[in-house]
């Protein structure tokens, strides 16, 4: 038996950066997470997607299990 987990990467105060958020595959209110960036991601890609995250200034990242 194979079982997939996920998170869903929500990023909040990121206007300056919503074309670079968008071109790496978050939605604006995405996943019924309101006010924020989201993209859902496996759970073994955290840290990878938290990385790309680090350059961008004045961002909130916060990772949610479920919606």
């Amino acid at each position: 038996m194979k079982i997939e987990s996920y998170y869903y990467l929500c990023v909040s105060n990121c206007y300056d950066h919503r074309d670079h958020l968008k071109e790496n595959g978050f939605r604006w209110n995405g996943y019924g997470v309101k006010k924020a960036w989201v993209k859902k991601i496996h759970t073994q890609s955290l840290q990878k997607e938290e990385a790309k995250l680090l350059h961008l200034a004045n961002v909130k990242v916060k990772v949610a299990a479920k919606k």
